[in-house]
């Protein structure tokens, strides 16, 4: 059985080359003879052996990090399937068409007043204070379209 060893490996053992990869998969050593004098080959050497280190290092915390699909089936069991989310889209889209016929409905019937005091306060919490101050009102004024609006959707039988 032939034992892996990596590049950064073979690299690091051995003292009198840098390894290098050629591109038909085959290591090519460059020994101290490719360079001008030793002081260049062991500025290179210096310089391989800290780039092998840091890519060794960063694959180690990819692969750390990094979840085969393939080797886990269980992960696509909480998929929906694609009918399951055509549906779910068709429904949201019928929700949407629901509540735009909803607010359709409650304008008209209550006044741009009411509808929009209503709105600001029910739908998107606003105070009655703070509409008023928006609206340049008395609180009592807003208090008064709210329970006007209220009676008239309760009184409609369409909610």
């Amino acid at each position: 059985m032939k034992r892996y060893v990596s590049d950064y490996a073979m690299n690091l053992k051995n003292k009198t080359a840098i390894v290098c990869p050629s591109y038909c998969g085959a290591n090519i050593f460059l020994t101290a003879e490719h360079f001008k004098d030793d002081q260049e080959f062991t500025f290179w050497k210096t310089v391989s052996d800290e780039d092998y280190r840091l890519r060794e290092s960063a694959e180690r915390r990819e692969k750390a990090n990094t979840v085969l699909l393939d080797d886990h089936p269980q992960l696509f069991a909480a998929a929906d399937s694609s009918e399951a989310m055509l549906l779910a889209r068709y429904e949201a889209a019928e929700t949407r068409a629901q509540l735009h016929q909803a607010l359709a409905k409650l304008r008209e019937l209550l006044t741009p007043s009411q509808f929009r005091r209503f709105w600001l306060c029910v739908v998107c919490g606003k105070s009655r204070c703070e509409v008023a101050k928006q609206e340049g009102v008395s609180p009592s004024a807003v208090v008064k379209s709210i329970h006007q609006a209220r009676h008239r959707i309760s009184g409609s039988g369409v909610f």
